[in-house]
């Protein structure tokens, strides 16, 4: 028999009400004086229209030094901010008026796409051994809409010493609706801060088959937070036999761990509708 939504959130929660309750919560950050989830205010008034030609010209004097945390975050405030609100769309899009969504352009910077020099940019903004260089290329990539460097954020993820870089190339990913859900997975397991989620909203909007695929994956790990976040995305990805039977599996083989990180209120994250 198939079940419905219902029922297996109400499986899910058997398992999620196990787990210990929150404990402090250390902020995503890029570096320490500020949190890379850091957006503008909003307004009532229209997303202003980047100027693509100082776009360019700005983040190719950029890409040739190794830029300072003042020139990052000048250059966001500048010409990404309020874009970002469209890319980091887990916690930030409820600052925005329906005015100022509405007359969001997805990918703003789209025309550079196919301007000459602009793959060479990224690539030195991706190669350069500076965090905000290297952010600045993801962020870039992602709001230009450009899927030619997916492979190179998802090996970012894999690689990527540094916290805040690895929170952009994923966050450009899912923008950017990449498929490869399992190695998101494993990211969001890594970084995300369970008790306080910016990336898993993002994540929780990418197509349910390939979100089912990576929990049915991931539901049998030893890591306690794989576990918990693949019951979540079963939860949330529609009712069938199989899903019903894996979450009855984890509930049964879940052993509690003073080591899992703190979880929220499953409404947060979207678990139950």
């Amino acid at each position: 028999m198939v079940s419905s939504p219902v029922r297996m959130a109400s499986l899910a929660l058997m398992l999620l009400s196990s787990l210990p309750q929150c404990g402090a919560i250390e902020p995503i950050i890029c570096d320490s004086r500020v949190s890379v989830f850091q957006v503008t205010s909003s307004t009532d008034g229209k997303a202003p229209a980047v100027d693509i030609a100082a776009y360019f010209s700005v983040l190719d004097q950029l890409s040739r030094s190794d830029i300072t945390f003042q020139q990052f975050m000048s250059f966001r405030q500048r010409y990404t901010f309020n874009h970002e609100e469209l890319l980091q769309g887990g916690t930030s899009m409820r600052l925005l008026s329906p005015q100022k969504y509405a007359s969001m352009q997805r990918y703003p910077i789209a025309e550079l796409r196919n301007r000459v020099g602009f793959k060479e940019l990224i690539q030195r903004l991706l190669n350069s051994k500076c965090e905000y260089n290297r952010s600045l290329g993801s962020i870039s990539i992602a709001l230009a809409g450009d899927t030619s460097f997916n492979g190179r954020l998802l090996s970012v993820l894999k690689t990527e010493p540094v916290k805040g870089c690895r929170f952009f190339a994923g966050m450009a990913l899912m923008y950017l609706n990449d498929n490869h859900t399992t190695e998101l997975f494993d990211f969001i397991v890594r970084d995300e801060e369970f008790g306080d989620p910016h990336i898993i909203p993002v994540f929780l909007k990418l197509d349910k088959s390939w979100l089912k695929n990576a929990a049915y994956q991931r539901i049998d790990s030893t890591d306690p937070k794989a576990r918990v976040l693949a019951v979540s995305v079963l939860s949330r990805t529609g009712a069938d036999a199989r899903t019903e039977s894996a979450l009855r599996k984890a509930i049964r083989d879940w052993r509690p761990s003073s080591a899992v990180m703190p979880f929220p209120l499953c409404e947060s994250w979207g678990v139950v509708d």
